[in-house]
């Protein structure tokens, strides 16, 4: 019997900066040379709470403050700030980058950066607490934009960025202040009183005492919709009742736990994998679906997967050691080379509330579907010519989901959408194989419906049919789009409340 030999095609991980400084920035970077203490990168993805008086925080305040020298990998903060006053704090300086690459990137009408891959990736050091200012910045935004414009900062300081004097007026208004002072500190603490008194007359006139009451019933609502918090038992180590039974007391960190999204669980569900099945995951770093599937395998059978990127197929194995996950064999390759396929690279548009794109300005401003609906469809093209021209475009794949600059949103979903029609034929060409999950974390008809539209006459031909995965579920594909779109399973990110997804199951008959 032919092994089974599922698709499971994963996003890969945001690409590094390159770095570029002033002589401006490297002069100050030699004064701070002496005083250079080094940080320990810190996972997390929790900002610091924000209640009426901003000043409380879980964080360790010595840990945040500590400064950056030289040889650290936030040299290339001072990317899109170039020429600028640059925040002494590696934390603010951080920040102050995160938040004007998201704010040029939204106000440009190009996305694809995400406030987490921008303050929680591998050369942020001081995570949390890069992603807690960062957050909190944005959060504010309406009233910092508000201060600023209401005295002469930068016109008397044409050294401050915007920029940065969002974020370093947040931190001596409502954070744990600045410690370290640099030029651009200096500038903000020299008009933090009239600040503060701005900031009370704006309450005043609007008759509220706290700073969020400024910001609208909207934005207020917007901000404190949650969705619910979900993790994933490794059944590897642990079984379900054994969990709920150690979870009534607080645990500490565990890798029988994986906190992710309840779609994000629904992929591997729907592969179905049985304990002696062959599976491929063929873009498969981090891991976390890859985890997933051996821990449903029971530890037996195999999961080959495949990621082109060594350094992050590192991290698929370290992860998969402390899953406990040993029937997984982790290989360096590009699935498009190999008669081996793949789960998609996809735009993420199902996750902005996860990725906190609801903190940007733009967040709403059009349809969940409109760039979608906007773009024109994927041209027909032959197999050999989707596999070159995905193979060439897969480099720049990483960079474009990652950096807000890369592309305009339409041309980056068309883009992806060919990518995946392209691994999805790859895919099916396998001669053993059975089952072929298709899925994304995306809501566009175009990287969803409309590539199952344009692979599923090839599929029909080799003996596939669309199957219902979830019987039970109650969102489906978009009607019309596509022949048995009732058959296709859709996650709405504000009605379920979890990540939006789609999944598609081809099974051979």
């Amino acid at each position: 019997m032919a092994k089974h030999k599922p698709l499971s095609i994963l996003r890969r991980g945001a690409g590094e900066h390159k770095k570029r400084q002033t002589a401006q920035h490297a002069k100050q970077t030699k004064a701070q040379k002496r005083q250079h203490l080094s940080l320990a990168d810190e996972d997390g993805d929790t900002p610091r709470p924000a209640g009426k008086s901003y000043g409380a925080s879980s964080m360790n305040a010595h840990a945040r403050k500590k400064q950056c020298g030289p040889g650290d990998a936030t040299q290339n903060t001072s990317r899109l700030l170039a020429g600028a006053w640059q925040p002494v704090s590696v934390v603010d300086r951080q920040a102050a980058w995160a938040v004007a690459q998201l704010l040029r990137a939204d106000m440009s009408g190009r996305g694809g950066a995400s406030i987490k891959s921008l303050t929680l990736g591998p050369s942020i050091q001081a995570k949390k607490a890069t992603y807690a200012v960062t957050c909190q910045t944005l959060k504010l935004l309406p009233v910092l934009k508000q201060l600023l414009e209401g005295c002469t900062l930068l016109q008397q300081n044409p050294g401050l960025a915007s920029e940065t004097a969002y974020v370093l007026m947040y931190e001596v208004l409502f954070g744990e202040g600045c410690r370290l002072r640099g030029p651009a500190e200096k500038a903000i603490l020299a008009v933090r009183d009239d600040l503060s008194r701005l900031l009370d007359t704006m309450k005043a006139e609007a008759g509220v005492e706290d700073v969020e009451a400024l910001l609208g019933a909207e934005l207020q609502h917007r901000h404190k919709q949650q969705q619910p918090r979900s993790a994933r038992v490794n059944t590897l180590k642990m079984s379900v009742p054994q969990a709920l039974a150690w979870l009534r007391s607080p645990p500490p960190e565990h890798s029988a736990f994986a906190p992710k999204s309840k779609s994000s669980c629904m992929p591997a569900h729907a592969l179905d994998p049985g304990p002696d099945w062959e599976v491929v995951d063929a873009c498969a770093a981090p891991g976390n679906k890859t985890t997933h599937v051996a821990a449903l395998m029971e530890g037996q059978g195999r999961v080959l997967a495949f990621d082109r990127d060594a350094k992050r197929l590192a991290r698929l194995k370290a992860n998969a050691r402390a899953a406990a996950a040993t029937n997984i064999e982790a290989r360096v390759a590009d699935f498009l080379s190999l008669p081996l396929a793949t789960d998609a690279l996809y735009s993420g548009s199902g996750t902005v509330r996860s990725r906190m794109d609801h903190l940007l300005p733009s967040f709403g401003q059009e349809s969940r579907l409109g760039d979608a609906h906007a773009s024109a469809q994927p041209q027909s093209v032959n197999q050999e010519q989707l596999k070159q021209q995905a193979t060439a475009e897969e480099a720049g794949i990483d960079e474009a989901a990652s950096q807000s600059v890369a592309q305009p949103r339409n041309e980056r979903i068309e883009r992806l959408a060919r990518f995946q029609e392209a691994a999805v034929r790859h895919a099916l060409q396998l001669p053993a194989l059975k089952r072929l999950v298709y899925s994304t974390c995306s809501i566009h008809e175009q990287e969803n419906e409309a590539v199952m539209a344009a692979v599923l006459p090839e599929a029909k031909r080799l003996g596939f049919r669309l199957i219902d995965p979830f019987p039970a579920w109650h969102r489906r594909g978009v009607p019309g789009t596509v022949e048995d779109a009732d058959k296709l399973v859709r996650v709405d990110p504000d009605a379920d409340q979890t990540d939006g997804f789609f999944i598609a199951v081809l099974e051979r008959s």
